[in-house]
């Protein structure tokens, strides 16, 4: 009975800390309008999900949440013809 509840808070535990893992805000701030999609992956790794909006237009999507604290935190890339269509401004702070 004891490791069922065990493993039962670990699974708990573990569902919380849902997202693509921690956001790297410094390759977020060497981001320029233009960049290839693949030099966007390069600086940012794998996004959480790609939405598309027609047949040239995606917007990569990078999530973390803390479970613990509920902090949460997204940055959403536009993809327009296969280039960055807007860099994102991102605080010192991050």
């Amino acid at each position: 009975m004891k490791s069922k509840f065990i493993a039962v808070l670990a699974a708990v535990v573990l569902s919380a800390c849902a997202g693509s893992g921690k956001i790297d805000w410094n390759g977020a701030r060497q981001l320029k309008a233009g960049m290839t999609e693949k030099e966007v992956l390069t600086l940012m790794g794998t996004p959480y999900s790609v939405r598309t909006s027609g047949p040239s237009t995606k917007l990569l999507v990078w999530v973390h949440v803390n479970g613990m604290t509920g902090m949460h935190q997204s940055l959403a890339l536009p993809i327009e013809n296969g280039v960055l269509k807007q860099a994102p401004s991102i605080p010192d702070n991050f």
